[in-house]
C-alpha cells in the first residue's frame, strides 16, 4: 500500500485484514495512529451460563463469556470472546485450590491473537480481554437450625475426636449438607495440602448417632 493510496477506506480494512490472517499488523496500527485515528476496545458485560449440579456450593459450576472489539476510528476490525469456568476447587483434585472459588480457560477460549495483541500493544491498550473473565461468587445459603433435628455434624478424623457434634443440630438432610459444605469449605482454606479429616453428617436412628454417606 502507497502513501497515496492511504485513507480511511482503505486503512481500516487493511488492519481488519491482517489481524484475521494473523498477519503483521504493526505499521498499519502505526500510520492510523499518525493519521488521529481513535483505536481502543469496547467490551460487552460478562454473561453468566449455569452448569452447576447441585445447589450447594460444591456443585456450582458456572461458564462466564464476555466478547470485547477491538475498532479503529469507530469501525469493529475484529471480535474476541473471552470464556471462563467459574467453581469452587475440589478439595479431592491437587489441580484446583481447595475450597476456593477457582476461575480457569474454558474449552471455547483459545486466547489472545497476536495480531490483536500486537494492536494493542502499539495502541497502548489494556482491560478485560487480557483475563478470564471471573462468575461472580454466589452467595452461600444458611441452613436451618433444630435443636431436636435428626441431623447432625459427624467429625471424621483418625484421632480419638472422631465422632457426632450435636451441639448444632438439623431438621432435614439438606440442611446438613449446606452446613458441612460450608465447615468442609472453610476447613480446607485454613488447612492446605492433604488433610487426615474433615467434615461428614450423622443422622440420629433408634437414639444413637449413626455416620452417613454423601449418597444416602
Amino acid at each position: 500500500m502507497t502513501t497515496e493510496t492511504i485513507n480511511r477506506d482503505t486503512l481500516v480494512p487493511a488492519i481488519r485484514d491482517a489481524i484475521a490472517g494473523d498477519m503483521e499488523v504493526d505499521d498499519l496500527v502505526r500510520t492510523a495512529i499518525s493519521m488521529g485515528y481513535v483505536i481502543e476496545v469496547e467490551s460487552d458485560d460478562p454473561e453468566d451460563a449455569d452448569f452447576s449440579e447441585g445447589e450447594l456450593p460444591r456443585d456450582v459450576r458456572i461458564a462466564t463469556t464476555q466478547t470485547h472489539r477491538l475498532l479503529v476510528d469507530g469501525d469493529e476490525v475484529a471480535e474476541l470472546t473471552r470464556e471462563g469456568w467459574s467453581y469452587y476447587g475440589d478439595p479431592d483434585n491437587p489441580n484446583t485450590p481447595s475450597g476456593e472459588w477457582t476461575t480457569e480457560s474454558g474449552e471455547n477460549d483459545r486466547g489472545v491473537p497476536a495480531a490483536w495483541m500486537t494492536v494493542c500493544d502499539v495502541a497502548r491498550l489494556s482491560g478485560d480481554w487480557e483475563q478470564y473473565p471471573c462468575a461472580a461468587e454466589p452467595e452461600t445459603e444458611e441452613p436451618e437450625t433444630d435443636d431436636d433435628g435428626e441431623y447432625c455434624l459427624w467429625w471424621s478424623t483418625v484421632g480419638d475426636d472422631d465422632g457426632p457434634l450435636t451441639r448444632t443440630r438439623y431438621p432435614t438432610l439438606r440442611d446438613a449438607r449446606i452446613a458441612c459444605d460450608a465447615a468442609d469449605l472453610d476447613l480446607r482454606l485454613r488447612h492446605r495440602g492433604t488433610l487426615l479429616c474433615g467434615y461428614g453428617i450423622a443422622q440420629l436412628v433408634d437414639g444413637e448417632w449413626e455416620q452417613i454417606t454423601d449418597d444416602e
